[in-house]
């Protein structure tokens, strides 16, 4: 039902709007109400087609019509007392005021409606108010044809026979713009007219002189009224288009405040997107569980809470991936050769043999697009660091390279200083890990030449950004490798993060630095180094891309955790890569 009247308001504005185009190519006044209109129907062209996709959404239309009935009610109530002028502050109370006097807190989906008729009610409003002004535009031009025709006859024969009949009528005379068309535009514009039809004009003027005053100043009082009110729902517009659904969610659902009342802090940090996966499951197990989402979550969080740990640990339930790969192997094997044996059967047995690998690939390939339609991947968990790297997630961004030249030492510190300025945060540093390249001795004569360079510039760079350690530099050595016949780093980038992460973790003696390294400026580096982004020399960690990649991996559903033996990491995650950065 909202829907048809919503599209109806919508093209009746369109109509009114055509309209005053019309009249405004034709150099006729508007006025300053549909001035508005005019203006800022942009606005309502474009609300039209997003909230016709939001009305008919898959969420919107489980919420049942006599709830929608109740709901429209209740906020065109709320509005309707400020005038359209939406005061935010003012309408979120009277909706939590309602919540709580009469216990029905709002759905998340109810929630999503409200915010929907936030707008639909203002366009409504918008479509009522263009009737109104359509009538008055088409009296006013019938208004302007007959007076046309009165002058016409007063021009020609000094009196109107049409006027004498229309003067009878007192509908027509007390019309505020007829009268206003006799005591302005007749009597001043006209020349020639007779005596007798000045003297009946006057006389009319007389009789209805207090009643013109008045009908003027009611005309003067609607046309303000009404600029007030377009002036209302126009800006109110504006600012709903703008406002974040996300906002809307902390001003005026419980349950949503009872997520982010939670001990443990992290709900209230994740990314709106993450939000949602959470929200999304709430929905579904309250559903499951017969309740209601805000008494669902309560339940959840108050459990939470009596550990300190996350409420996503109590909502996504640690997946048996182990399990899983067995029945879907089995489950590809046993239709794989079910389908070989069922075409064997019609081209011999031979094909069997030479069917396995194509039908086993079309297999996998059905599975997965099933699945993945069944089970739609998830955004990766993440914090959201509004204020920076907290120091308990310090991070090292790290470039392994093999170096050979002085000139690759500045190429590489010259996009380590980029990285710095577009992830700008405390407790995150930065370090080129120069690893050797393969020669027939261990130490070469650019080796000096490399070190001096780097040394060299890791100083100018901490002096210029005042900060001791935020860029850093390490060269390593070469160990004689039997397979390749040269010197070469230990198992080349897989050991220099090995050996780099010892080496900031404080595993290294004196004496291992040495032998491992041939320059390295981490003897007095006292940070506590959380995690490590190791990045190739051709990947870009573009603008804050840093701070989603920590929040990632510090989200404490993603915190690995280690099997009893402490060699493998049973839940989260000890390594997570992007799949494009």
């Amino acid at each position: 039902m909202i829907y048809k009247e919503f599209i109806a308001n919508i093209k009746e504005i369109t109509r009114y709007y055509k309209i005053l185009v019309e009249e405004t190519k034709n150099k006729k006044i508007v006025g300053s109400t549909n001035e508005w209109i005019l203006d800022n129907y942009f606005i309502i062209s474009e609300q039209e087609k997003t909230l016709c996709e939001e009305l008919r959404s898959k969420g919107i239309r489980k919420i049942k019509p006599k709830r929608k009935k109740q709901i429209d009610s209740l906020i065109y109530s709320f509005l309707e007392k400020l005038n359209f002028q939406v005061n935010l502050d003012v309408v979120f109370h009277d909706i939590n005021a309602y919540q709580k006097k009469n216990e029905d807190y709002f759905s998340y989906a109810e929630i999503n409606y409200i915010f929907i008729l936030f707008r639909v009610i203002l366009i409504n409003e918008i479509s009522s108010l263009s009737k109104t002004l359509n009538v008055k535009l088409h009296e006013k031009k019938k208004i302007d044809q007959l007076f046309a025709q009165i002058k016409e006859e007063l021009k020609t024969q000094g009196t109107s026979p049409l006027l004498e009949k229309r003067l009878q009528n007192e509908a027509f005379v007390i019309n505020p713009y007829c009268l206003d068309q006799l005591s302005n535009s007749l009597l001043n514009d006209i020349d020639n007219v007779s005596e007798e039809m000045m003297l009946l004009l006057k006389e009319t003027l007389v009789k209805y002189d207090t009643t013109l005053k008045e009908l003027l100043q009611q005309e003067i009082d609607a046309s303000a009224q009404n600029n007030i009110l377009i002036s209302n729902l126009f800006v109110s517009l504006k600012k709903m288009t703008k406002y974040e659904m996300s906002e809307l969610y902390i001003k005026i659902s419980f349950t949503e405040n009872v997520l982010m009342s939670e001990k443990a802090d992290k709900y209230a940090h994740m990314y709106d997107n993450n939000k949602n996966n959470y929200r999304a499951k709430i929905i579904r197990d309250a559903k499951k569980h017969h309740m209601s989402e805000y008494q669902y979550t309560l339940g959840i969080v108050e459990k939470a809470n009596q550990t300190n740990r996350h409420v996503g640990w109590l909502l996504f339930k640690p997946k048996k991936y182990k399990e899983r790969s067995y029945i879907y192997i089995a489950g590809v094997s046993i239709v794989t050769i079910s389908l070989s044996l069922f075409l064997s059967y019609y081209m011999g047995y031979l094909a069997f043999l030479l069917l396995l690998i194509p039908v086993s690939q079309f297999v996998i390939e059905v599975t997965n697009q099933i699945l993945f339609y069944l089970h739609r991947p998830n955004s990766t968990l993440k914090i959201k660091f509004e204020k920076g790297i907290p120091e308990e997630c310090s991070t090292m961004v790290v470039i392994p390279t093999i170096i050979k030249t002085k000139e690759k030492v500045d190429q590489v510190f010259e996009k380590l200083e980029v990285y710095y300025l577009s992830n700008y945060s405390e407790n995150l540093y930065f370090t080129l890990l120069g690893d050797c390249s393969s020669e027939s001795t261990k130490h070469t004569d650019f080796d000096k030449e490399i070190i001096n360079a780097g040394l060299e510039r890791v100083e100018k760079l901490n002096k210029k950004y005042n900060k001791k350690h935020l860029f850093n530099f390490v060269y390593r050595n070469r160990f004689y490798s039997e397979g390749e016949s040269s010197y070469l780093g230990f198992e080349r980038k897989r050991g220099a993060i090995l050996h780099f992460n010892d080496l900031i973790l404080g595993n290294l003696t004196a004496e291992e630095k040495e032998t491992l390294f041939q320059c390295q400026t981490f003897d007095d580096f006292d940070k506590s180094i959380t995690y490590v982004i190791t990045l190739d020399t051709d990947t870009q960690l573009v603008l804050y891309s840093a701070f989603q990649l920590i929040g990632a991996i510090a989200h404490p559903m993603n915190q690995p955790v280690l099997a009893e033996d402490g060699k493998s990491v049973v839940s989260g995650y000890g390594i997570m890569q992007p799949a494009l950065m």
